[in-house]
């Protein structure tokens, strides 16, 4: 259990607002962090891009706050390249950002080669969901011929 690190995501306006109350639970120690998912938030306050700037407003005041509990603070959703002014705006105050598959932990060490990191990161994840589609794709084939095959045998079609 001592390396499981437990996070939480705030991806709402009600999330954003309840903070505080997080923050004063009685077993905050168990929390290692937390994530702003931004696309989410984007959803909930009904604005299209994740590095506008009243997600980047609300991730400053989210976390200030957190940080005064010495909690790690991490931003999702939506990372690519045209996040990376989101991302610097937030130096200081963030420990990291994570792409859907990939957690760059150490702001300090990724902000080097952020947008090569951040490149490599999608190109990885796109590999990824393309591999997943054609396994999966193969799995619906065969599923496919046996239920074909299947309703032959019992008269189904």
């Amino acid at each position: 259990m001592e390396d499981l690190k437990l996070l939480i995501n705030i991806e709402t306006v009600d999330g954003h607002e309840k903070i505080d109350r997080i923050l004063e639970a009685s077993n905050l120690d168990m929390l290692y962090g937390i994530v702003l998912g931004r696309t989410d938030l984007c959803n909930a306050l009904k604005v299209k891009d994740p590095n506008a700037p009243e997600i980047l407003s609300l991730a400053k005041d989210l976390f200030t706050k957190v940080k005064q509990h010495n909690l790690r603070c991490l931003v999702g959703g939506g990372i690519t390249a045209r996040s990376v002014p989101f991302l610097r705006e937030l130096n200081g105050l963030i420990d990291g950002y994570e792409t859907r598959k990939v957690v760059f932990g150490d702001y300090d060490k990724a902000k080097v080669n952020i947008e090569e990191g951040i490149r490599l990161a999608l190109t990885f994840e796109y590999h990824w969901y393309e591999l997943k589609q054609r396994y999966y794709g193969e799995l619906y084939q065969e599923d496919a011929a046996k239920i074909k095959s299947l309703s032959s045998i019992l008269g189904l079609q």
